[in-house]
């Protein structure tokens, strides 16, 4: 074999070792700062709750306050979940999965329709939910 082919395969293997290390530094760096931004909202998110603000605009950026609602079916539910919703009329949420987005949605549905704010116990037994508070950032209107 060519020495000088072999060489330049030995430099790109270093230089892919090299960049997958880099990669692997910088998502441990993405997931502290990730970290860091899901208390910095929780404390904003808060402080604004305390002060009775659902939003603000501050040097050209609304800030306002969110509460998103995440649901999955619970351990060994799923089955059971995707037949309680067919049961009871939701089969437009069955297809072979459920979508995760339309399963928070509907939930955050039935728990508003309900006079206690909770799921009914059909939905109780297979799904788990849970929210997560946080902050939409937007460009605020007329800024540039």
């Amino acid at each position: 074999m060519d020495n000088n082919l072999l060489e330049r395969i030995f430099e790109m293997s270093d230089d892919l070792k090299d960049a997958r290390a880099q990669k692997k530094a910088l998502e441990g760096e993405i997931e502290s700062i990730s970290r860091d931004i899901g208390r910095m909202e929780l404390i904003l998110n808060n402080a604004m709750a305390e002060a009775g603000m659902d939003h603000f605009s501050r040097n050209g950026t609304t800030f306002s306050r969110t509460t998103r609602t995440f649901a999955f079916p619970r351990e060994g539910q799923r089955e059971t979940l995707m037949q309680a919703l067919k049961d009871h009329g939701f089969s437009d949420l069955v297809i072979e999965t459920v979508n995760a987005q339309s399963l928070a949605s509907f939930c955050r549905k039935q728990k508003n329709a309900s006079d206690e704010k909770q799921l009914p116990e059909w939905l109780e037994a297979c799904v788990c939910t849970y929210e997560k508070p946080g902050i939409g950032v937007a460009k605020a209107r007329g800024q540039k």
